[in-house]
């Protein structure tokens, strides 16, 4: 069935402050970038991974590949969060459209198929880098 997804990505959350990150099910984004501590601004270089979890806050926890993300970060660099909140059952979709069309450095699954019907993502809020309107296709 035809779908669209209207995801507001919440402010930016720094690595080291990554306890304050939402409870609630959805979509993160992982960035890399530098920090305005004057103006505590970020400033996007790339988006290094998209994942979900239906505790995104419990999710970064003990991330798995947390080291990963800090591996990629260039000198003077962080990691950052943006995220937005999707309802449990609709996680799997929206994560799939979002690493299928951004192919993150880091994302290893889910970039060579979208077994899904046509699927909208419109997005706002703080996702810089990221494509905030596209359709796609069942491609398996």
């Amino acid at each position: 069935m035809k779908k669209t997804f209207n995801l507001k990505f919440d402010g930016s959350i720094h690595d080291k402050n990554k306890s304050q990150l939402p409870t609630y099910s959805g979509v993160y984004l992982v960035y890399r970038g530098t920090y305005n501590s004057q103006t505590n601004t970020f400033t996007c270089k790339e988006i290094i991974y998209i994942g979900q979890a239906d505790d995104i806050n419990d999710r970064h926890k003990n991330h798995e590949k947390h080291d990963v993300f800090l591996g990629e970060c260039k000198q003077g660099e962080v990691v950052f969060y943006s995220y937005a909140e999707v309802d449990k059952s609709d996680l799997d979709r929206v994560e799939n459209a979002l690493v299928y069309k951004m192919r993150p450095t880091l994302n290893d699954k889910l970039t060579q198929s979208f077994p899904y019907d046509e699927t909208t993502i419109v997005s706002s809020g703080s996702c810089a880098l990221l494509n905030k309107n596209f359709t796609l296709q069942r491609k398996d």
